[in-house]
C-alpha cells in the first residue's frame, strides 16, 4: 500500500505539466532508488528517485538535456486548513552532498491539495555541472530548510542513485555514460 501511495505521489508531482495526467512506465528499482518513464499531456520524462521520511527526493530528465530537482512531502488535512490561501512561497535551503561544498539556494514551495502536499521545486541555475557527478559519487544528499515551521533538516541515501539517475539521463537524453 506504501509503494502504490508513493507512486501515486510520484505521478502528481512531476512536474507542473504531468500533475495529475501522468503514467509510467519501465520502472526499475536500484537499491534505495528508482528510475522510470513518466508520460504526460506535454510529452515525457526520465525520473530517479528515491524517498525518506515519506517525502520523495526526484531528478528528472526531459529530452531537451535538461533536468530539474524536486520533493513531495505529505500533509495532514489539518496542516493543509492551515495553510489555505498559501500557494507558492520560497523557502531558504541547503543542500549538500557528503561533505562536499553547502549549496545555498531558494527552493520553490507550492502547496497541492489533491492529495495534500507540498512540492519543492530546486532552482536548476544554483547547481553546476559537476553536481550530477557528485549525486551519483555521493553517499548522502542532505537537505536543510528554514521555513515558517521552522527548521527541517531531511536526509537521503544515495545508494543506488547512480545507475538510477544514469539510466534516466541516459534514455532521456539518448546518451551512453560510463
Amino acid at each position: 500500500m506504501k509503494h502504490l501511495i508513493f507512486l501515486f505521489l510520484a505521478v502528481l508531482v512531476g512536474t507542473p505539466a504531468y500533475c495529475g495526467q501522468g503514467v509510467t512506465s519501465l520502472e526499475v528499482p536500484l537499491l534505495d532508488w528508482s528510475s522510470l518513464k513518466l508520460c504526460g499531456f506535454e510529452g515525457c520524462v526520465w525520473r530517479a528517485r528515491t524517498a525518506a521520511y515519506d517525502t520523495s527526493l526526484m531528478v528528472d530528465f526531459s529530452p531537451d538535456k535538461r533536468y530539474s530537482i524536486s520533493m513531495v512531502a505529505p500533509l495532514s488535512k489539518a496542516r493543509l486548513a492551515s495553510m489555505r490561501g498559501q500557494k507558492r512561497d520560497l523557502v531558504f535551503t541547503q543542500v549538500r552532498i557528503d561533505y562536499n561544498a553547502v549549496i545555498k539556494t531558494v527552493v520553490e514551495r507550492t502547496v497541492l491539495t489533491e492529495p495534500p502536499a507540498l512540492y519543492f521545486n530546486f532552482n536548476p541555475n544554483d547547481f553546476n555541472n559537476s553536481f550530477l557527478d557528485q549525486f551519483r559519487q555521493g553517499e548522502r544528499f542532505s537537505v536543510q530548510m528554514l521555513t515558517d515551521d521552522g527548521e527541517i533538516e531531511l536526509s537521503f541515501s544515495l545508494r543506488g542513485a547512480r545507475n538510477a539517475i544514469t539510466r534516466a539521463k541516459n534514455n532521456a537524453w539518448g546518451t551512453k555514460d560510463k
